[in-house]
């Protein structure tokens, strides 16, 4: 999987796009930089997260992923103001709903799009 975060196209959006199969290694460098990202804002921030070309995600990754999302919960409460996913495959939106189910984000603001330029404009309206 190559993945990489988009800080200037849509400033101050940041975009987190993947691309093709996930490895676990790919993930955890992923989280990583992901909570460099979080830890830089000064103010509630707003995310698109870009599954639109992931390929592969299994239920050890979905799991590594719900740890994730437990372990920085109030980091993402404090930090995310409001996050965009953008979904394509209906396998990937099914992998984004197993982790939801394993660790929820409650009171995190999202929405699922299947397009980017939909994500945008609703995060822009989000400000």
């Amino acid at each position: 999987m190559a993945y990489g975060f988009d800080h200037t196209s849509h400033a101050p959006i940041v975009v987190l796009w993947w691309r093709g199969e996930t490895s676990r290694e790919a993930l955890k460098a992923c989280l990583v930089e992901l909570v460099t990202v979080f830890e830089g804002w000064t103010t509630p921030g707003r995310i698109i997260f870009d599954f639109s070309e992931v390929e592969g995600f299994d239920a050890e990754l979905r799991r590594l992923l719900a740890s994730w999302r437990a372990t920085n919960r109030a980091l993402i409460q404090e930090k995310v103001g409001a996050a965009a996913y953008v979904v394509t495959s209906r396998v990937v939106r099914g992998y984004m709903t197993a982790v939801d189910w394993l660790r929820p984000n409650r009171g995190l603001v999202k929405k699922v799009f299947s397009d980017r330029t939909s994500a945008v404009a609703w995060l822009e309206d989000e400000a």
